[in-house]
């Protein structure tokens, strides 16, 4: 539920929308009424279904509203899905104006750290008014960053990107290793094609063609065991109670395409930098080195 002053255009500076898209303001809805409500479209569509909620009545434990209008969904926070939300009335005095904040729409053209010096310059002896006077002004998106890291997101990002480079790292050196042994052990083999006419760029292109063959050659088995895990229902995903084709996470077939995509792109450059390291020093044998072999 939001409460704001019905006298200021709330919609307007937070840029709200209509169900169809279309500029919404404060003073499109008839806040004559006490019992005065805005809901957003998911609210409408669960209680009466599309396009029905405008006229209809809503009681709840904090009395009785009548829907005045349908504004579009928001989302409370931006890693998480749109959420029913409630629009009330609510006049700014001496009672609840420590639990209100002045948001200010600025343009697009001034950057945040302009905006705030200039608004702190220009404005700071017009807002002394009374006992009240300018303390601090934030941007949005340093609320949006203080919030993620109060409800952990900051952090669970940190961590998963730290995951990432973590196993990212264990492949690196795991087919690193793998391949300086087999360089060594094809030592006399690549000494004999040096002097057999073999190129530097040709001994590594051989590398680099038997990595991504190995990496082919695996990609099937794991595609078939990980379909396992995602249609027994072993990875959280979004969308798992509702399914709504609009978000990527819910369309299964095409995230599943995606996603193994860009980490079969991932994994082949990793195993790629991984067999260029020992690959480069045994392409550049000298020719001759390899008449100490059998």
């Amino acid at each position: 539920m939001l409460y704001f002053d019905p006298r200021y255009d709330f919609f307007r500076v937070f840029d709200y929308r209509s169900p169809d898209n279309k500029p919404v303001s404060v003073g499109d809805f008839d806040w004559a009424d006490p019992r005065a409500m805005v809901v957003g479209k998911l609210v409408s569509d669960e209680l009466f279904g599309s396009g029905q909620g405008t006229g209809r009545q809503v009681v709840n434990d904090y009395g009785s509203h009548i829907i005045k209008g349908v504004v579009g969904d928001i989302k409370r926070f931006s890693y998480l899905r749109p959420q029913g939300t409630f629009y009330l009335p609510m006049k700014a005095d001496a009672g609840n104006i420590g639990d209100m904040e002045i948001a200010i729409r600025s343009s697009d053209a001034y950057p945040d750290a302009v905006f705030v010096r200039r608004f702190k310059e220009k404005m700071y002896d017009e807002l002394r008014i009374g006992n009240f006077y300018l303390q601090s002004i934030k941007s949005y998106q340093q609320i949006e960053e203080q919030t993620a890291a109060s409800f952990g997101q900051t952090g669970d990002v940190r961590i998963y990107s730290a995951l990432l480079l973590f196993f990212l790292l264990n492949i690196l050196l795991c087919v690193m290793g793998t391949f300086w042994f087999r360089i060594r052990v094809r030592h006399e083999e690549v000494g004999l094609r040096m002097a057999m006419g073999a190129t530097s760029q040709s001994i590594l292109w051989q590398f680099f063609v038997e990595g991504l063959c190995l990496l082919a050659i695996v990609t099937l088995p794991a595609l078939l065991i990980e379909m396992q895990f995602v249609y027994a229902g072993m990875i959280d995903t979004l969308g798992q109670d509702e399914v709504n084709p609009i978000y990527l996470p819910d369309r299964t077939l095409l995230r599943f395409f995606l996603t193994n995509c860009i980490t079969w792109v991932v994994l082949a450059c990793i195993i790629l930098m991984a067999i260029w390291i020992p690959a480069r020093r045994a392409s550049r044998m000298v020719p001759a080195e390899a008449l100490h072999y059998e």
